[in-house]
C-alpha cells in the first residue's frame, strides 16, 4: 500500500496562494465562508 501512496504524490504539484481580503468590502457571512474554504482547502484540492 506504501508504494502505490508514493506513486500517486509524484503526480501531485505543491501550489500555494496568497490572497488578501478588504473585511470592509466583504460580509461577515462571506468573510467566514472564505476563511473556512482556506482552512479545509487541502480537501477541496
Amino acid at each position: 500500500m506504501g508504494e502505490r501512496q508514493g506513486d500517486k504524490r509524484k503526480g501531485q504539484t505543491a501550489k500555494v496562494y496568497e490572497i488578501k481580503f478588504d473585511k470592509s468590502k466583504i460580509s461577515k457571512q462571506r468573510f467566514d465562508a472564505l476563511q473556512r474554504l482556506f482552512l479545509e482547502g487541502k480537501w477541496f484540492t
